[in-house]
């Protein structure tokens, strides 16, 4: 079979990531694949390892009149006789009806994938004013038109987490849900090198992720450090990513003086998850966050602020991790004894790790491919 992935942007970040291990897979089982990317890059392209046979191609749809993109894409589609068009941008109709004019009558499924929650965190990117919820309710109408329209003109809509479907279901307020499907994105790093031992994890807290304030809102993990810091002298805050809040974060700890924090920039997090001993996340949203599954994947146990529903799909509270629930919004003082209980515990943290670890299965590349190949 030939599949095509469509992304709008080819450049670092978790939509990215899942195509490039999706499309290896994809190929090792036999099927052929081409990667598709409807913008230029801009100097954040990322060069992964893809097998030799998949092809990776831009079409500026940007710069071309509609017309003039339709022709290119359905040219493409020809050349490529492909059979299945994976369109990783779930909440655009305008790149859904691109695609739909340029496969016309060329008989080829169309499925599209939403890779976040299907309210994108609108509700912490506004201020609770007049004016915070005028432009709130403009862009949830935004979304629930691009959602119809995108879902109109699909085979199969993929939504990641079963939570996520009564959200789906509000904001667009269809009635006919027949073409959904729930399929999680795989683990992205591969551990078959990584033999699973408890003794070896060292007393090391991580945060991996962009360093950015309005979604991950790190200074709330580097406040709780700081408050606990003295009890436990032996143990270190690694935060592994880069981004636009660095400096403010790193003055933060400078100016408040909580020691033991080491920032590390972006690498691949693989040696951190092999370490650690515990993963904290306090964004006020998330999609289906990677560094979750992927660090349970190596035994680390995700302590995380439970504001997004997928939380609840991906942790088995207070037995694979542990998570914070909202009271009023963060709750730093239940976050911090949740961390303190681990810390304080071996016996604890030995139980968690093992139970993280065998609950992440789910996630594993194979496993969510049969599901893929039951859809293609």
């Amino acid at each position: 079979m030939n599949i095509l992935f469509i992304l709008q942007y080819y450049k670092i970040g978790g939509v990215q990531t899942v195509t490039h291990v999706l499309s290896n897979k994809f190929v090792q089982e036999g099927h052929n694949c081409n990667v598709l990317t409807l913008t230029p890059s801009k100097g954040e392209e990322i060069h992964p390892i893809l097998n030799s046979r998949i092809g990776v191609s831009v079409i500026d749809s940007h710069t071309l009149s509609t017309k003039e993109a339709i022709i290119q894409l359905r040219n493409f589609l020809i050349d490529k006789n492909v059979d299945v068009i994976i369109n990783q941008s779930g909440h655009l109709f305008r790149t859904t009806a691109l695609i739909k004019n340029a496969s016309k009558d060329l008989n080829i499924k169309i499925i599209s994938v939403l890779h976040n929650t299907p309210s994108f965190g609108l509700k912490f990117r506004y201020k609770h004013n007049i004016t915070g919820k005028l432009k709130y309710y403009k862009n949830i109408l935004k979304l629930a038109y691009s959602y119809r329209k995108v879902y109109k003109n699909s085979d199969l809509y993929i939504l990641l987490s079963e939570s996520f479907i009564s959200e789906f279901e509000k904001i667009s307020r269809l009635k006919n849900l027949k073409k959904i499907r729930l399929i999680s994105n795989p683990i992205t790093i591969a551990n078959e090198d990584f033999i699973y031992n408890f003794e070896r994890k060292e007393k090391q807290i991580i945060f991996v992720g962009r360093l950015e304030y309005t979604q991950k809102r790190i200074e709330r993990i580097l406040n709780v450090w700081g408050k606990i810091q003295s009890e436990y002298k032996d143990w270190e805050l690694t935060i592994v990513g880069d981004g636009p809040d660095i400096l403010r974060l790193k003055n933060i700890t400078e100016n408040k003086n909580i020691q033991s924090v080491k920032f590390v920039g972006f690498q691949n997090p693989k040696s951190f998850y092999e370490k650690a001993s515990i993963l904290l996340l306090t964004s006020d949203y998330e999609g289906f966050p990677l560094t979750i599954t992927e660090s349970m994947n190596f035994g680390v146990i995700p302590i995380v602020y439970g504001s997004y529903s997928a939380a609840y799909d991906i942790i088995s509270d207070n037995y694979s991790g542990m998570i914070s629930k909202p009271n009023n919004g963060f709750d730093e003082e239940d976050f911090t004894n949740k961390l303190k209980m681990l810390l304080s515990s071996v016996t604890k943290r030995k139980d968690f790790s093992l139970n993280a670890l065998n609950d992440s299965r789910r996630f594993l590349l194979n496993n969510i491919y049969e599901k893929w190949e039951k859809i293609l």
